[in-house]
Formats: structure tokens, C-alpha cells, sequence
């Protein structure tokens, strides 16, 4: 996992490079951000210029749009537990009413209140974070959601061995 997107790459290269002389084929998962077009580029530049044996990139949240992981979870998001996303909603019109220069929660922010309200309507073995608690949870995640397909068919197109 690269933490700090494309300025990283490069602390991965060996990594990278061992697992393909190992004969691993080598995908990469990443969030596209705002502008697709313009991370797809800086991606590629940056496999260029480690020439990094990357067999296929995959932008989240479906290899099309913009967004991140968290824009692919709120998208697999159990609908019972859409009033959280709509509380939300409400939350960030009333902040820009009183004052418009309220810094609104981010997305990521948004999903871990999503997981920590969840958390509270299903008991979980898992302590600590309620976004640990969530992940391969079904009681959080439609894990039949059409929005998970471009991901699924991304993964079922790498070598299993990898």
C-alpha cells in the first residue's frame, strides 16, 4: 500500500521490481481523485520514470470516474443505512447557512461516521476502530453492489498467483 499517492511510488520500486523478477504479475489499485485524466498521467510518468514492470492500473472508484475508495464505499453502502448519508447532507447544509466558511468533513469523513453509526447497530468483535469493524462486514457493505463490478473484473484479470 503506497500512503501519499504518486510522490511515493518511488519507496516501492525495489518491492515492485522483486515481485516481477519473481515472476508476479503486478497490478495497481488507486484512487482517481478529482481529475482522472491528470492522475492516469502522473501515474504513468511516474512508472516511467522507475521503469516499473506495472502489468495494469486500476483508478477507484470503476476505472472511469473520479473519486477514491471512499467514493466506492459510500456506492456499496447497505441502503437501510442510507439516512446517514441524508443526516449528513443536512449537516453540511446547516454548517454552510450559519457560515460558509466552515470546513465541511471530507468524504473519508463521512465514511467513517457512516461506520461508526453502523458500529452501533451491530454488536462487533472487532475493538477499536469502527471502520476495522465494517471492513468485510455485511452488515455495513452490499458486496452485490454493480459498483463493485470494474473492481471485481480489474482483480479477476490479474494472475492469481500474484
Amino acid at each position: 500500500m503506497i500512503e501519499g499517492g504518486v510522490s511515493k511510488i518511488g519507496r516501492i520500486a525495489n518491492e515492485i521490481s522483486r515481485r516481477h523478477n519473481d515472476g508476479k504479475s503486478i497490478g495497481m489499485i488507486l484512487d482517481a481523485d478529482s481529475c482522472l485524466e491528470e492522475r492516469r498521467r502522473e501515474y504513468s510518468e511516474e512508472v516511467d520514470k522507475y521503469k516499473l514492470p506495472i502489468d495494469r492500473i486500476f483508478f477507484l472508484p470503476d476505472d472511469r470516474s473520479e473519486g477514491c475508495l471512499e467514493t466506492l464505499l459510500q456506492q456499496i453502502s447497505l441502503q437501510e443505512h442510507d439516512p446517514v448519508y441524508h443526516c449528513f447532507d443536512e449537516y453540511e447544509r446547516c454548517l454552510r447557512k450559519h457560515n460558509s466558511a466552515y470546513r465541511l468533513p471530507s468524504l473519508k469523513g463521512r465514511i467513517y461516521a457512516y461506520c461508526e453509526t453502523v458500529s452501533g447497530t451491530k454488536s462487533s468483535s472487532v475493538k477499536g476502530s469502527p471502520v476495522l469493524a465494517a471492513c468485510g462486514n455485511p452488515s455495513y457493505w452490499n458486496f452485490e453492489a454493480a459498483a463493485l463490478g470494474p473492481l471485481l473484473d480489474f482483480l479477476d484479470s490479474l494472475d492469481p498467483d500474484s
